[in-house]
């Protein structure tokens, strides 16, 4: 999961680290996968859930091929995204990065921050679009930034967390 996450946040918050996409043709289910290849499209399973593709499914065995991906320097991680404290252009401190929200197993269609409150209370979340956060190295680390106010994240619809 946290491979997963972290390949989702890298594309999907780092836009400025674009990966150049490689065609290779694609193995067979019996050919070892190099870094990079595309894997096979498996077809329906039995039970009727889509196999295979880009993203995560569910199901009670696998029969995708393992696809191993190449890291690079400008790529992170979300356990280092996870946390970051997030500010807007006047450098007023909005909250922090609480979560991701993954849809279809494959992609990062929202980032939780959780806004407002005061040592922890009266905190409230919301979800935004991982285009509105830029992130900005910060030492060793990043600071999130949002062309926002705090006015603004305390108006918007709140975000609760619930059993999916």
């Amino acid at each position: 999961m946290k491979l997963l996450s972290a390949a989702a946040v890298a594309a999907g918050l780092l836009s400025a680290s674009a990966a150049l996409a490689q065609t290779t043709p694609a193995p067979t289910a019996t050919t070892p996968v190099a870094p990079n290849a595309t894997a096979p499209v498996m077809a329906p399973a039995a039970d009727g859930m889509r196999m295979g593709g880009a993203g995560m499914t569910t199901a009670t065995s696998s029969a995708v091929v393992v696809r191993f991906i190449g890291v690079q320097p400008t790529d992170t991680v979300a356990s280092r995204i996870r946390g970051t404290d997030v500010y807007n252009n006047a450098n007023e401190k909005l909250g922090e990065v609480e979560d991701f929200v993954i849809k279809d197993g494959k992609t990062i269609s929202g980032v939780i921050l959780g806004v407002g409150g005061f040592l922890g209370m009266g905190e409230r979340y919301v979800a935004v679009e991982p285009a509105a956060i830029t992130l900005v190295k910060d030492g060793d680390g990043f600071k999130a930034m949002m062309n926002t106010d705090k006015d603004a994240l305390n108006n918007a619809p709140k975000f609760e967390y619930k059993k999916r």
